[in-house]
This record gives structure tokens, C-alpha cells and sequence, in this order.
């Protein structure tokens, strides 16, 4: 009888199998690592407005140039270097970005020629360097339409430069006809009279006299 009794108390004592199941569950659950305040700040990308901020300041100095216009129409030769100076700017930036996301075009694009690309470039070094533009171009246009978010606002600045040059005419054009308004009419030279010289040539010049007709007798 104690053995049965014994074996009874054994057997209550022996946990279930199901509470062991949830206290291996509840032990194996993974502990959630508290996270750093710095370590989301480093992850998290620039704001945009960085890499827009640029982009901003040139718009702000192509407008600033064409006051001094209204000044002296003459000063529109600086206003067209700042506007061929915004376009080279962003054209460069493009570059920058479409090289970026991998398309690059070497100066010596013309490698494969081999020796024969020397000639060419030399010979021809304005329509060389022309190409290597063109290519740029594309290959600005080809990233863009992966990225048009990203190429959309350097290419209206690229347009802007040529804006700003048209608009630095109509403002010359504007300010030469206000000065002219302002400027005082310049004065009508006097009625000039016969001269001394041409008067004593007169006085001493005297009159001839006509020969009376002779008469028949």
C-alpha cells in the first residue's frame, strides 16, 4: 500500500507535458533589444532639402543679377556669364547624379579606336568634345527616367540659365528706354550767321558795272 501511496504522490508531482510546453515557450521568446536614440538618426537618410539647397541659392543669384541691368543697361554682359555660369552649374550636377547611379562616360570615349582616336581628337577636338557632351546628355536622360524626381529640378535649372539670359534682354531693353526718357534733351545748336571771312570777301568785292549798249550814229 505505502508503494501505490508513493507512486500517487510521484505522479502529482511530475508536472504536465502542456505546462512544460508553455514554460519552454514562454523561456524561448525572443528578448527585444532596446534600441539606441542615436542608431534611427544615423540610418535615416538626409532630408531633401540639403540637396536641394544649391539648387535654391542659384535661382536666388540669377534673379539678383538683372537689378543691376536697370542701372546701366550696359551690365547685361554680366548677367549672360551668370546665366551660361547657372547652366554649365547644373548641367555638371547632373553628371554628378547620373554618374552616380552608374553612368559614367570616360573623356577618352573613343578607346576602342585605338591609335586612330588621337587623330580624331586632335583634328577634330570641337566636334570630339561635342560628343562628349552629347553623351553626357544621354546618358543624363537615361538615368532620369529611373529617377525623374531626382533630375527633374537640376534640368529646369539648366533651362533657368537660358531664362535668365532672355530676361536680362527685356530688362536692357526696358532700362535703355527709361534712361533715355530721363536723360535731358541735348540743346539745339544756335542759327549760325554769315562769318567775318565771308564778309570781307563781300565788302571787297564790289560790284561790276554793265556796259551801257553803244548806240548807233
Amino acid at each position: 500500500m505505502t508503494s501505490i501511496r508513493r507512486s500517487d504522490d510521484e505522479r502529482s508531482r511530475r508536472p504536465h507535458p502542456d505546462e512544460d510546453e508553455d514554460d519552454r515557450t514562454e523561456r524561448r521568446a525572443p528578448v527585444r533589444k532596446k534600441k539606441r536614440p542615436g542608431a534611427s538618426r544615423q540610418s535615416s537618410p538626409q532630408p531633401n532639402w540639403l540637396e536641394l539647397l544649391p539648387l535654391g541659392i542659384a535661382v536666388g543669384v540669377g534673379i539678383f543679377f538683372l537689378f543691376p541691368i536697370l542701372l546701366s543697361p550696359k551690365l547685361f554682359l554680366l548677367t549672360f556669364f551668370v546665366g551660361i555660369g547657372i547652366s554649365i552649374f547644373a548641367f555638371v550636377k547632373c553628371c554628378m547624379l547620373a554618374a552616380r547611379e552608374g553612368n559614367f562616360v570616360s573623356f577618352d570615349y573613343l578607346a576602342d579606336l585605338g591609335p586612330l582616336r588621337w587623330v580624331l581628337a586632335v583634328g577634330f577636338f570641337g566636334f570630339y568634345v561635342m560628343g562628349f557632351f552629347v553623351l553626357w546628355a544621354i546618358a543624363q536622360i537615361g538615368t532620369a527616367f529611373a529617377k525623374p524626381k531626382v533630375f527633374l529640378p537640376w534640368f529646369g535649372l539648366q533651362a533657368y540659365g537660358v531664362v535668365v539670359i532672355v530676361l536680362g534682354l527685356i530688362v536692357g531693353a526696358i532700362s535703355e528706354r527709361l534712361w533715355q526718357g530721363a536723360r535731358p534733351a541735348p540743346p539745339s545748336p544756335p542759327a549760325r550767321g554769315p562769318s567775318a571771312r565771308t564778309r570781307r570777301r563781300s565788302s571787297r568785292r564790289r560790284p561790276r558795272r554793265r556796259k551801257s549798249p553803244s548806240r548807233p550814229r
